[in-house]
């Protein structure tokens, strides 16, 4: 889908955020940007950690609730947050935390942990890009990009949600809906730029618009 379009330079880069860049927008000489019906946008960059352990020993589950501070998702494809972070569901051992606050949170979490367990940083190689605008549009797009009916999905609330780890346009991502309608795709970083660029193609013809994170 997305070669019938060739750019000149990366939307989106390997190495760091998009700061500095120009917006890209694919949409209808009649739409403007105010009324695009689907906005794709670059997330403030967060630490990201893989972490692995067994959730039933006692004292990896109560080490793990006690520091993150919130319940740990034991249902497969769903996830937990709050309002500075996110844990969703990997498998039976395995669990994605997205935060804000990356060298404390490692040092306390490799601190306190008082069973076996692994701590992965994988912030470098990870971005989270948000779909956000038109339900219908993005429900559309999401249907050109996996097989996976997201539309089954029961809407986010109360501090949990749904997330699966699915094929998506041809590569893979951890797709999670969230309590405004909007949905999370986390992404490898090296497969950014194309999924960016499949996802303006697919939303072409509601109108789409690109936003890059503007580091401060």
């Amino acid at each position: 889908m997305c070669n019938k379009y060739h750019f000149a330079s990366p939307i989106i880069s390997e190495g760091a955020p998009l700061a500095g860049s120009k917006e890209e927008k694919i949409n209808s000489s009649d739409i403007s940007d105010a009324h695009s019906l689907l906005i794709i946008r670059e997330v403030v960059p967060a630490a990201q950690f893989i972490i692995r352990g067994d959730r039933g020993d006692e004292s990896f589950g109560l080490s793990i609730d006690q520091n993150i501070k919130m319940a740990f998702p034991l249902e497969p494809c769903t996830y937990r947050y709050d309002s500075k972070s996110q844990l969703y569901w990997l498998g039976p051992d395995e669990w994605l935390l997205v935060s804000g606050s990356e060298s404390i949170l490692e040092r306390t979490l490799r601190d306190r942990l008082k069973a076996p367990a692994v701590i992965t940083d994988v912030s470098g190689g990870q971005t989270v890009l948000n779909l956000s605008g038109a339900l219908s549009s993005i429900e559309a797009v999401l249907k050109k990009s996996s097989v996976y009916d997201f539309g089954a999905w029961v809407d986010a609330d109360r501090g949990a949600g749904r997330c699966v780890r699915t094929t998506f346009a041809k590569a893979s991502a951890l797709i999670a809906n969230r309590s405004d309608q909007s949905f999370d795709v986390i992404i490898r970083r090296s497969f950014a730029d194309y999924l960016v660029r499949w996802l303006m193609d697919a939303g072409r013809e509601f109108g789409c618009t690109f936003e890059r994170y503007r580091q401060p």
